[in-house]
């Protein structure tokens, strides 16, 4: 029989203690209340950046990293750090699209602090849309804005989502990624024979170091001195945007008021504990519905914008 050697000492583990510190670093991350709103608000960046490329890679991922932090702090300093982040963005590539979007942004600083947490889920689902990482993060945060914010600010979400996507496509001539199926060609085909489509339609690379300044002052040159003579040609596209194929997309909103009713009626009945989980299925029904409009409308090819083609080349 074997006896234990009492004078053996225990193994030591071959683990560094700093990676016990950062494991519990990241769980305590993980656990904090606004870190699904710091990862939606991030990813939003990061697809606004690839929609309209203007900073380099090397200054966007800092930039993300701060609205990252500003949103673990608090949601409202994330909405501002976020808008305040996409606007000199949008200035670079869609100088007209600047004014509306300046409009909508008073709009949600006034409403900001009682309603943060909905804008920021807008935006972000409006921005996610615009590039490739709507296919996989729309839907997701759509579920999670829906589980967070109930049903009555659900709702009025999907409204402002598929309206303010829709507008942004027909006139910037971006396809939607997200699960939101829109022709933009009829508006912006209209909008491509005017002398203001240049202010629309993202074509520029994104700058050098060196010339984010300079390319700052020429777009706000832009805005100042050009954009405003085509304001009311801008907001009639927009609200042209918005009407055409007004009844699919109304059709559309529709699916989403279902699945917002779904999700947040189970979430508040439910008694199990992994209810938040099971309700979250009901979510699939906005891509199940996706897929047959999708083939059932001739939508053509999606279209990127050779600003977001140079930007990912």
């Amino acid at each position: 029989m074997e006896t234990e050697n009492k004078g053996e000492r225990p193994k030591r583990s071959i683990v560094p203690l700093s990676f016990y510190s950062l494991k519990d670093s990241v769980a305590q991350l993980a656990g904090n209340k606004n870190f699904q709103d710091a990862l939606i608000t991030s990813f939003a960046l990061a697809s606004i950046a690839i929609a309209f490329p203007f900073l380099p890679i090397y200054l966007l991922i800092p930039l993300i990293l701060c609205v990252f932090i500003l949103t673990i702090i608090h949601p409202l300093l994330g909405l501002i750090s976020l808008l305040l982040s996409a606007l000199p963005m949008l200035l670079y590539q869609v100088p007209l699209l600047v004014w509306i979007f300046t409009i909508i942004v008073s709009i949600s600083l006034i409403l900001g602090y009682k309603y943060y947490r909905t804008i920021t889920y807008a935006y972000a689902l409006v921005f996610l849309s615009l590039s490739y990482l709507g296919l996989l993060f729309v839907i997701p945060g759509f579920i999670i804005a829906v589980l967070v914010l109930g049903f009555k600010r659900g709702a009025a979400l999907a409204a402002v989502v598929i309206a303010m996507s829709v507008m942004t496509s027909g006139l910037t001539g971006i396809s939607l990624s997200g699960p939101i199926v829109y022709n933009q060609v009829p508006v912006h085909s209209q909008l491509a024979s005017q002398p203001f489509a240049v202010y629309l339609t993202p074509a520029r690379n994104a700058t050098t170091l060196d010339q984010v300044l300079p390319s700052l002052s020429a777009s706000l040159g832009t805005l100042f001195l050009k954009a405003p003579a085509y304001l009311y040609s801008t907001f009639y596209f927009s609200l042209s945007s918005i009407a055409n194929q007004f009844l699919f997309s109304f059709l559309q909103l529709c699916v989403w008021l279902f699945a917002v009713f779904t999700i947040s009626s189970y979430a508040v009945k439910s008694r199990s504990p992994y209810k938040g989980t099971l309700s979250s299925l009901f979510g699939v029904m906005l891509l199940i519905s996706y897929i047959p409009w999708t083939t059932s409308r001739t939508t053509g090819r999606p279209r990127r914008s050779s600003a977001t083609r140079s930007w990912l080349q």
